[in-house]
């Protein structure tokens, strides 16, 4: 088990790509798009799924097999679906202005179900397909992949799944071309005592997709999300490595911990994700990208009136409160 640390190494590296000065990005900087994982809303239709996801300003998404349709449409998501529900799919997807890029996490039981499954995911316009095969089963499915231009991309849940490790995944890929690759699941790296920023770094050039997450806490297997920027997983050390090595596809929101703050959380992560892609990478890597609703000014904390009443207390008033910030350390930058 690795420990879960930021690598300086990587930091300096980040920081040598962002150069010294506060450079807000180019507008030819490529940059990682942001994507729903439906499973986040599990506890909706794939109808309302969509219209959250419209609401919240996501527009790629990720399926999984099982969710009930909804709205005027029968039964669930799934590769089995005929052509006649696959089409309203469609529709209702472009009514709300959704790319379906992805499925996932899925599975085949025989090569004949494999081919239907990228037949599916050609008709519904996917770029790729989020699995957690045997390694053996690869050897079968790399050629549909190149017959039908869908990538593959294994996932890694926490053990005892076989792609918990990274070595173990990297191994895997490593007789296939580029059409074999990654859905890293940041959140399950840092439940599994993994450096999700580390294990990005090495997967460069072998990522599709990204499950990300931040967590309340890292090496505990019961740790759960909250919104981005405000946890222990480095969220801001993630963002940055993934726009250093110039990714371009899709970093899914995968919210998990089921509340009644659900959407409200979520529209919180995708706000940090939104300040992390406009903000220069030396401020993200310095922790100045700041969640919504956090401060680095302490007299902000004061501005409703919350100091006030401070002659209450018979000695000096109490410290202001720790104000949250992200966690992760950098040099400061050099002057211009």
């Amino acid at each position: 088990m690795k420990s879960f640390s930021t690598i300086s190494f990587i930091v300096a590296a980040l920081l040598a790509v962002a150069g010294c000065r506060s450079v807000p990005p180019s507008s030819a900087e490529v940059m990682p798009r942001l994507g729903l994982q439906a499973w986040t809303f599990r506890s909706l239709t794939f109808t309302e799924t969509l219209k959250t996801a419209n609401r919240l300003g996501i527009h790629y998404l990720q399926a999984y097999p099982g969710q009930k349709l909804g709205g005027d449409l029968a039964g669930n998501f799934h590769h089995t679906m005929d052509a006649a529900t696959q089409a309203k799919v469609l529709a209702l997807l472009k009514s709300e202005d959704v790319k379906l890029v992805s499925y996932g996490v899925v599975g085949a039981r025989d090569a004949a179900e494999w081919r239907q499954l990228f037949v599916f995911a050609q008709a519904m316009g996917m770029d790729s397909i989020a699995t957690e095969p045997k390694q053996e089963t690869l050897a079968v499915i790399d050629p549909l992949s190149r017959e039908f231009g869908i990538a593959i991309s294994l996932h890694n849940h926490p053990t005892p799944s076989i792609y918990a490790n990274l070595d173990t995944a990297l191994a895997a890929i490593k007789p296939f071309g580029l059409n074999v690759g990654l859905c890293a699941d940041t959140g399950h790296w840092a439940r599994s005592g993994y450096d999700p920023v580390a294990n990005l770094h090495r997967a460069e050039g072998h990522i599709v997709s990204v499950h990300f997450k931040d967590l309340n806490e890292v090496n505990v297997k019961g740790a759960h999300d909250v919104p981005w920027g405000t946890g222990a997983s480095n969220a801001a050390g993630q963002l940055a490595e993934l726009r250093r090595q110039h990714f371009s596809g899709v970093v899914l929101v995968e919210y998990e911990y089921n509340t009644a703050d659900l959407e409200k959380n979520v529209g919180l992560s995708v706000e940090y994700f939104n300040r992390a892609m406009a903000a220069p990478l030396v401020d993200l890597l310095q922790g100045k990208v700041i969640p919504p609703d956090y401060t680095r000014t302490p007299k902000k904390l004061w501005a409703d009136g919350r100091g006030k009443d401070s002659l209450r207390w018979p000695v000096a008033p109490p410290p202001a409160p720790m104000v949250p910030v992200p966690t992760i350390a950098a040099p400061a930058a050099a002057a211009p």
